[in-house]
């Protein structure tokens, strides 16, 4: 599903940061990458 809006940022992330609640672990990562990207 997100592969195909990979690059519409806002879409991305949020899918990306939704999943943190199933991955806790990956969310710190994903979260501490978010802020480096932004």
């Amino acid at each position: 599903m997100y592969f195909t809006l990979l690059y519409n940022s806002d879409i991305y992330w949020a899918g990306l940061l939704d999943a943190c609640n199933l991955l806790e672990a990956s969310c710190f990562l994903a979260h501490e990458f978010v802020l480096i990207k932004k």
